[in-house]
């Protein structure tokens, strides 16, 4: 395999990054034994730092929503199984207020590029306290999620 420049410079290494928030998020969702490995990667600062979130802020904005309803969903008790426990890395456990401390001030940064109902919803509940406007864009969460 002929490996490319592009693979090793930042816009490789961003795009690279995207790939795997893109595939992790689809593993979380539908794999049949893991708990949220893509909420666990976004809120684990001690391990990786704001590095996923940078990525989100520069390429993938359109994963804002996804990491919202992971975040609600509270899908994020991923660990490596038993067999694959020989890894460094042990991915910590998701806070209860992640939603406020880690989506909210992207969320915040992003929203005259990117916005939907997730994004409002936790705009209208966490930073306006809206709770009309929250329930509102609650129901339109749902309608969007079918």
């Amino acid at each position: 395999m002929v490996r490319t420049r592009f693979a090793e410079s930042p816009m490789g290494m961003l795009h690279q990054t995207s790939w795997l928030l893109h595939w992790s998020l689809v593993f979380s969702f539908t794999a049949e034994h893991t708990n949220g490995m893509f909420a666990a990667l976004l809120a684990d600062r001690q391990n990786f730092g704001d590095s996923y979130l940078n990525v989100i802020e520069l390429r993938s904005q359109h994963l804002m929503r996804h990491m919202v309803a992971a975040f609600l969903l509270g899908r994020s008790n991923y660990q490596p199984r038993v067999q694959a426990n020989k890894s460094r890395v042990q991915l910590s456990s998701l806070q209860s207020n992640a939603l406020e401390t880690i989506a909210l001030p992207l969320i915040i940064r992003e929203k005259d590029s990117y916005s939907d109902s997730f994004t409002q919803f936790t705009e209208a509940l966490l930073e306006n306290f809206e709770f009309e406007d929250a329930i509102a864009l609650a129901d339109q969460m749902k309608v969007e999620a079918s």
